[in-house]
């Protein structure tokens, strides 16, 4: 399935996040693996019908990637209740999806490890209501949702991912990050029209490369407070085309806003 031309150049800007990684370790406790269902590789569900009957299996791992989208299929994915059994996955992937507004049935997923989510061209997804347990997560792709307007459910991630990207959303404020504390790869904040502040990243302290770029009514900076006063950018910072674009020095000096 082709993407389209804004999806490829994120894709090439942030390919790490794309890369297929190794296959999770079921558990360490072999008698705890005996009680789950485990699908072994990637599953990938581009219809209401093949999410309702991969639902009726009830695994609760899958070592690969669960990829849904439709892609306009002519029974688009609007329900993602039959995969409530589902705990652990390595990549979650909602893409392309015409008529799904919520995350809603993924409330047993706790754990995207060694790869995390990628959300990506979803036109009626306005929440990511579902992921409330998800608490173990490595990368964090939310790239042309035009409807997203909260990301509240993500307030049990853990502390540190490699990868915050969040691009094209109608999203107002962060709120959702506020557990997030480090990012060692990249934190990328774009094109998000109605983004006002950056509230939700109170508690980060350490980034590695930062691009904040193209948030048309983006002017309060506040919320990078603990980041500039006792944290660190280690190798980038990159901030152009926002209402207003402080240097680290003008953030360091108190002028957030």
């Amino acid at each position: 399935m082709e993407k389209s031309s804004s999806v490829k150049f994120i894709m090439m800007k942030y390919l790490p996040v794309f890369v297929l990684f190794m296959f999770l370790s079921c558990s360490d406790d072999d008698s705890t693996s005996e009680n789950l269902k485990i699908y072994e590789g990637s599953v990938s569900l581009s219809s209401q019908e093949e999410v309702n009957a991969f639902g009726e299996q009830n695994y609760d791992v899958i070592t690969e990637v669960l990829s849904i989208n439709d892609n306009n299929n002519s029974t688009p994915v609007t329900n993602l209740g039959p995969l409530n059994s589902i705990s652990k996955v390595q990549t979650l992937y909602v893409q392309k999806t015409s008529e799904l507004e919520n995350l809603v049935g993924l409330d047993g997923l706790t754990t995207a490890e060694n790869g995390g989510i990628v959300i990506t061209e979803n036109q009626k997804l306005t929440s990511l209501e579902g992921l409330e347990n998800l608490s173990t997560i490595d990368n964090i792709v939310l790239i042309d949702n035009p409807s997203l307007q909260t990301i509240s459910s993500l307030s049990n991630i853990n502390a540190t991912v490699e990868r915050l990207i969040i691009r094209n959303t109608n999203l107002e404020n962060l709120e959702g990050l506020n557990n997030l504390t480090r990012t060692t790869h990249d934190l990328a904040i774009e094109k998000n029209n109605q983004l006002k502040n950056l509230d939700g990243l109170t508690n980060l302290i350490e980034i590695e490369r930062c691009s904040i770029l193209d948030n048309p009514v983006l002017a309060d900076y506040c919320g990078l407070e603990a980041l500039i006063s006792d944290g660190q950018v280690n190798s980038g910072y990159s901030v152009s085309g926002n209402e207003y674009n402080p240097s680290l020095e003008e953030l360091k000096d108190g002028d957030c806003n």
